[in-house]
């Protein structure tokens, strides 16, 4: 196990600050996801001008976001990524899942030691940090429509419908199951429960890699520490999790394998939990 800041990997081998990591559990089935020396910029235009003039030109600037960033999790493994707003976590997230939109990323990241492929994205999940789901729809119907329509269409209805009650009891749903989802003009499910259900739309299609944005906003403390307890049990069954979270808890904290700790899109720690009050 190795710790980083800026880049420069030290090996830890004492476990100090509190319960010492879990153990990684792996069924075989999950996906080893490792990263190296990941880099992502954009390119920024601004204008240029002098004063008392009108504009006569434009510059173009590449703005490094993320840089020289590497590390690995592994089945069975939780791993939280922390920092102020603006260090990159969230950019972090959408570069491991293949989601970054804009801008040019540099650097490996490997899913079982090989390239990232078409069938990537069959095997990652990714829980975004604004829940969007129909007000009208109960809990129940939102899981059902999302395994009709992301299910192979080959799998039966009745198999697609025991995964559905494998979800809700999986994510403690059962007891508002038949509840709608509601807005802010009819009411329907609490935060904790929505935020249960968003991440059971994710978990329908059985993801190797499970991402989450900021699972804990909006929640408040019991609801935050019992929504991350219920994604910790996920790693039991050899599912992988990464999430950015701004300022956890203890008792969340320590649900955690693994931490990467960033600022402004460098890595200031990087290594298993434990390790963490020994390197600072």
């Amino acid at each position: 196990m190795s710790a980083a800041l800026n880049g420069t990997y030290v090996e830890k081998t004492d476990n100090v600050g509190g319960q010492p990591s879990r153990p990684s559990v792996s069924n075989g089935d999950g996906t080893h996801l490792s990263w190296h020396n990941i880099g992502y910029s954009v390119t920024v235009t601004h204008k240029r001008t002098t004063p008392g003039l009108p504009c006569f030109g434009k510059t173009k600037e590449e703005k490094f976001i993320l840089n020289n960033l590497t590390g690995e999790v592994i089945p069975g493994e939780m791993m939280c990524i922390m920092g102020t707003s603006g260090s990159g976590k969230t950019s972090m997230l959408n570069v491991l899942s293949g989601r970054h939109v804009t801008g040019d990323v540099h650097g490996k990241i490997l899913g079982n030691h090989k390239q990232r492929n078409n069938k990537w994205r069959r095997l990652t999940a990714y829980v975004e940090q604004d829940d969007l789901m129909h007000p009208h729809l109960t809990v129940r119907e939102t899981l059902t429509y999302t395994a009709l329509l992301r299910l192979p269409g080959k799998m039966k209805r009745s198999l697609k419908i025991d995964r559905v009650n494998q979800v809700i009891q999986q994510l403690g749903l059962s007891d508002c199951q038949d509840t709608r989802i509601g807005d802010n003009i009819r009411r329907g499910i609490s935060g904790g429960e929505r935020k249960r259900t968003s991440i059971g739309i994710e978990l329908i299609v059985n993801p190797s890699i499970l991402f989450l944005d900021e699972p804990t906003s909006g929640l408040d403390s019991y609801t935050a520490f019992h929504i991350m307890e219920t994604v910790r049990e996920l790693t039991k069954a050899g599912k992988s999790v990464i999430c950015s979270i701004h300022q956890p808890r203890e008792k969340i904290f320590l649900l955690f394998d693994k931490i990467l700790l960033l600022s402004q899109g460098r890595t200031c720690f990087y290594g298993p939990r434990g390790d963490i009050a020994l390197f600072f």
